[in-house]
This record gives C-alpha cells, structure tokens and sequence, in this order.
C-alpha cells in the first residue's frame, strides 16, 4: 500500500458531535451538553473505541437508534472495571510484598536484601543490580517520614529494614527479587503461603 501524508484537521467537540449526528447517532437536545462534555474530556478518539464496532464499516453510520447514552454507558462501564481491576492488582501486589518481606524477615533478618549468600548469581539480574536499585529508591523516597525515621535513629546497616523498603519500591524489584533467590526451599516456602 501506498503511503499518502497526513490530511485530516482536527474538529471541535462541536463538529465531531455533528458528524456522528450525520451518521446516524442519536443525540437529543437534553443529552447534547453531556455528549459535548464527554468530547471533551474523554476525546472523540477515544470514545470511537465504545463505538467503531457498531458502524457500518462500508457507510460510516450508526445502526437506527444507536444513542450516544449507549455510548457513554459503554465508557463508564469500561471505566469501572478498570477501577476495579486496579483495586484487585492493588491488594494483590501489597500481599506478595508483605509475604515476601515478612517471610524473608523472619528467615534471614529484617535486611535480608543485605545478604548476598541468598541470591544466585544471574547474568541479567544480580544482588548488585537490586542493592543499587533499592539505594536510588530509599534516596527519592528520604522525605517520607518512615524512612527519614530510620535515618534519624540509625545508621547501620545503611538501609531500612525490608518492610519499610517494600514500600519503596517497584513491584517489578520484588518479582525480580524472587527470581534470583538461592534457595529453592524458600520459594517453595514463599509458595506454600499462598496455598
């Protein structure tokens, strides 16, 4: 195929909203300022994702009685389960920290992370990759006050103990952590707490 430039202008809220009236959307006169004020907020490129399906690919048209209600139905809901879902991610990542912390903890000592007999040696990913990595996140997070309460009462080891630095950082060091540990009876041990 071959390539042509860029032609299209952009449309107002106002415009596009009487494009998809030409096309056949209905839009009444009481539903007019919430459609213009989801064109605006939300973006006609992004609400054509809640409507492209219907169209009539070979017209452009929406089927009889096709209402911009239904649009913003599908939006919302589109909204609510991914609020949802973020919820259900949220609670998941903040039980895997927790168990790993806790577990690890109790096992090897609050500064686990410190101990480098724990770790197997990887050419991706290795204890000094995560060390370093954790020392750039207690640094960007100094100003908040559980970490500048290690700081202020302790000096050694020379960083938080896990559970303060699980919340430090991201949920991608955790499952990288995992990854390198040495002992294969700890992660059986990590797995048998979610059973």
């Amino acid at each position: 195929m071959a390539k042509v430039p860029f032609s299209k202008v952009a449309a107002t809220p106002e415009q596009l909203l009487q494009k998809l009236k030409d096309r056949g959307l209905v839009v009444s006169a009481a539903t007019e300022p919430m459609a213009l004020a989801y064109l605006r907020g939300v973006g006609g490129y992004r609400l054509k994702g809640y409507w492209f399906h219907v169209v009539d690919p070979a017209t452009k048209r929406f089927p009889a009685g096709y209402t911009f209600e239904q649009i913003a139905a599908r939006c919302e809901l589109d909204r609510e389960l991914r609020a949802a879902t973020i919820e259900a991610i949220d609670r998941l990542e903040v039980a895997i920290r927790t168990v790993m912390a806790n577990y690890l903890s109790l096992r090897h000592s609050p500064h686990w992370f410190l101990n480098t007999a724990i770790f197997k040696p990887t050419r991706d990913w290795g204890v000094g990759q995560l060390i370093r990595k954790i020392e750039e996140e207690v640094r960007r997070a100094e100003g908040k006050r559980f970490v500048a309460h290690y700081f202020n009462r302790h000096d050694d080891p020379y960083l938080p103990p896990s559970w303060s630095i699980s919340e430090c950082v991201t949920f991608g060091l955790w499952s990288r952590t995992y990854a390198i540990l040495r002992d294969a009876r700890q992660e059986g041990h990590l797995q048998a707490l979610w059973r």
